[in-house]
C-alpha cells in the first residue's frame, strides 16, 4: 500500500459519482473497458462487463463531464487493484492512477473541488 506523507492512503480520498458514467476506453486497443462510476484524486471505480486483470496496468481514456456541458478528455495510466461483485451482481474494478499529465490532473483536481463544493 502506498502512503502519502502523514500516513494517508490517497485511495481513501472522498469519491464522487461521475454523472452519466462515461465509457472508459483502453487507449491502446480502443476497446471499452467499462464505465467510470466514481472518481477520487487517487483513482476511480469502473463498472466492467468483462473482468480486468488485477494488478495490471492500463492506459485509458474517458470524457470527464465539466460545468456548462463541457467535457475534458482524460488520458491516464491505471492499475487495477481489485475486482468485486456488488449486491446487484455487477462487476466493479477498483483502480488507482499511476500517471496523469498536468492538464488531465488539473481537470480532475478542478472537477473534485467543484463536486466537494456542491
Amino acid at each position: 500500500m502506498s502512503l502519502q506523507p502523514g500516513g494517508h492512503d490517497p485511495r481513501l480520498g472522498h469519491r464522487f459519482d461521475v454523472a452519466g458514467q462515461p465509457q472508459v476506453f483502453d487507449d491502446l486497443s480502443g476497446a471499452v473497458l467499462g464505465r467510470a462510476i466514481d472518481l477520487s484524486g487517487g483513482g476511480m471505480t469502473l463498472l466492467v462487463a468483462e473482468p480486468l486483470v488485477e494488478d495490471t496496468l492500463y492506459q485509458v481514456r474517458f470524457e470527464l463531464p465539466l460545468e456548462g456541458g463541457r467535457r475534458a478528455t482524460i488520458v491516464a495510466g491505471l492499475q487495477v487493484l481489485d475486482l468485486r461483485e456488488d449486491t446487484d451482481g455487477l462487476l466493479r474494478a477498483g483502480t488507482r492512477f499511476i500517471h496523469l499529465d498536468g492538464a488531465c490532473a488539473r481537470h480532475i483536481v478542478h472537477w473534485l473541488a467543484r463536486q466537494g463544493a456542491q
